[in-house]
């Protein structure tokens, strides 16, 4: 006995198999640091959903919501930030804000890979309170939403994560 199928069962079975695969990218300990929803998602997400940055020129270079250098993909999938001077790249347009994607499920651990020469892991230690300034989508709002005392302190904040030096505002 031959089994025959049902008209639209391939298309349905079809359909199944081409749901978006998600992308993981990991740090140089193995550890899960990011994703993509799929290949052609130009946006970067943290293990929580939250939007953190997106891919403007192609596959490789990632920058932040704000369009400041972020990191580069190396191996596929690994994000490594850049140590040597590397000649800045046009400042890329502002992208639409893709949504909240939740939760996509944990990927576990990879292998253990040295950065290349030049590269170093990508700081991964954002508070709750800078990936949500980086979301913001405009300056008027921002200022809607926040108070002086709250908007200088996020600048202070945001000058001496660039200095890379750990200093406490209010001077405790």
């Amino acid at each position: 006995m031959s089994h025959t199928s049902q008209p639209g069962e391939a298309d349905r079975s079809a359909s199944k198999s081409k749901a978006p695969a998600v992308i993981h990218y990991f740090n140089s300990s193995g550890e899960w640091i990011a994703f993509r929803r799929e290949k052609n998602d130009r946006h970067l997400f943290d293990k929580q959903g939250n939007w953190i940055g997106w891919f403007p020129w192609d596959e490789t270079e990632v920058v932040d919501v704000n369009g400041d250098y972020l990191g580069t993909v190396i191996d596929g999938d690994r994000i490594y930030r850049r140590t040597t001077y590397q000649p800045p790249k046009p400042r890329p347009g502002v992208p639409v804000y893709p949504g909240n994607v939740g939760y996509v499920g944990y990927p576990g651990f990879t292998s253990y890979c040295t950065p290349p020469r030049g590269f170093e892991d990508v700081d991964t230690n954002w508070t709750y309170a800078e990936r949500h300034h980086l979301v913001m989508r405009s300056r008027a709002k921002q200022r809607k939403k926040m108070g002086f005392l709250q908007r200088f302190l996020t600048k202070l904040r945001r000058v001496m994560h660039a200095l890379k030096e750990p200093v406490d505002p209010i001077g405790r």
